[in-house]
């Protein structure tokens, strides 16, 4: 048994019919109801503005932005026009690409200055009356020949193993996934992961999808539109923690961070490695820009 979601809208949206494809043991309680993004966020501007930010975040991150600076300067040596610009372009786009692959330890601070800002929780008390988890998804690809395990982000799958963990720790309280569905995707990445969690063991009346969200602002809303002023746990990756929890607490929500998937464990070792520019330091250097500028981005909107 399932029910059809309650929406404010006073005709049906077209995405409705998804319930109708979400596995039957799926069960979305009366009391906290499905909400349509419609009814949160207009759709069409939250939508370019949503492929705006993916943009722009994309182009500077450190291989994109090195790229650019790089053709940039070949183009105007090969044209001959502007030689000069041409290798100064050239020669910063080199070195700059460096310095993000030698970067690796510098990038290790900055994370350890975001995942120090919440300490992960071993254990819960099970009388706490905590009653809901919530769950922030980190992305997936459609890929129905491959096991769901595969499907979704390793971010996704760390975040919805230590919200299962934590449910099992509080018997009374449900899981709330939330993540939105791909462009094109017949399914939503809360679907997915609830499916994963079904055969993790977590009973079907315990699951509850949010499967309209693209980013963490939809999130937050739309979790406030279901919990409203109701405490809850809330598990997303140690380095996306505090921007995710300025946007919750912004809407005057109070969760409790339940880090994981943590980049920076423990004190690494200088080793040969560090001499030489590697894809790990281009990678680490990338997270951190892409933190920086989602923040920059929250802000800029008044998000946080």
């Amino acid at each position: 048994m399932y029910l059809l979601p309650y929406t404010l809208n006073p005709k049906p949206h077209r995405l409705s019919l998804f319930f109708y494809y979400l596995p039957k043991r799926c069960v979305y309680p009366k009391l906290h109801p499905y909400y349509n993004a419609n009814s949160v966020i207009n759709r069409r501007g939250a939508k370019d503005m949503f492929l705006i930010k993916k943009l722009i975040s994309s182009l500077l991150l450190p291989l994109p932005l090195c790229l650019i600076i790089l053709s940039i300067g070949c183009l105007l040596l090969i044209t001959k026009r502007h030689f000069k610009l041409g290798r100064i372009l050239v020669l910063g786009g080199t070195i700059l690409l460096a310095a993000f692959g030698y970067a690796a330890i510098p990038a290790e601070s900055f994370i350890r200055g975001f995942e120090d800002n919440y300490p992960p929780v071993i254990q819960y008390d099970a009388n706490s009356d905590i009653n809901w988890v919530v769950v922030l998804g980190g992305g997936y690809i459609q890929a129905p020949m491959l096991p769901v395990t595969d499907q979704i982000s390793f971010a996704s799958l760390a975040r919805l193993s230590e919200g299962i963990r934590i449910h099992n720790q509080l018997p009374d309280s449900k899981l709330i996934i939330s993540s939105g569905k791909l462009a094109g995707a017949p399914v939503t990445g809360a679907r997915l992961m609830a499916e994963l969690a079904l055969e993790f063991g977590v009973q079907e009346n315990h699951l509850v999808l949010e499967s309209e969200s693209r980013d963490t602002r939809a999130q937050a809303l739309n979790i406030q539109k279901m919990l409203k002023k109701e405490r809850f746990i809330l598990v997303t990756s140690a380095l996306h923690m505090p921007r995710a929890m300025a946007m919750f607490e912004k809407l005057g929500m109070t969760p409790i961070p339940a880090p994981v998937s943590f980049i920076v464990k423990g004190k690494r070792h200088m080793t040969l490695n560090y001499l030489i520019p590697t894809a790990e330091g281009l990678g680490k250097s990338g997270l951190v820009i892409h933190e920086y500028l989602g923040l920059a981005w929250a802000k800029l909107r008044g998000y946080i």
